[in-house]
């Protein structure tokens, strides 16, 4: 395996994350189900683009750790919407959980998860150079 900058393990962690939860989403059109009304908001959450967002994300970060030359722009880029879509996904699920007349504890638990991988996402943005050190990093 390829020896990475410092903060790359991060980026292929996240992006494997990012991946798994967009294919997820993907494959299930009725994952969430909350509010009822209106059905557009469920249509829209379970739409596939908000999968392919997630999925396309995690592969940019993969691609970001291993490339040799690396854009402080496209972290800056990709990590910001990594960290918007885990929160949005969070917020999601917690309202699932919290307002869904069944309850749903599996969407609590998911919600925390989410949450936790939106606070590493806010950490790796601190970790991340930022645009006075240039736009482009080579790899020693």
């Amino acid at each position: 395996m390829k020896k990475l900058k410092s903060g790359s393990p991060l980026h292929i962690i996240v992006g494997l994350d990012l991946i798994a939860t967009g294919l997820i989403l993907m494959n299930n059109d009725r994952y969430f189900f909350w509010p009822p009304h209106p059905a557009i908001i469920t249509a829209i959450l379970n739409d596939d683009v908000v999968g392919a967002i997630g999925t396309l994300t995690g592969l940019g970060l993969i691609w970001w750790a291993y490339s040799k030359v690396k854009s402080v722009k496209a972290d800056h880029w990709l990590i910001t919407i990594a960290t918007g879509y885990y929160t949005i996904l969070s917020m999601t699920e917690f309202s699932h959980a919290l307002f869904s007349p069944l309850g749903e504890p599996h969407m609590f638990i998911s919600g925390i998860g989410e949450l936790v991988m939106a606070l590493v996402t806010l950490y790796m943005a601190k970790q991340s150079p930022s645009g006075e050190e240039g736009d482009r990093i080579k790899k020693g």
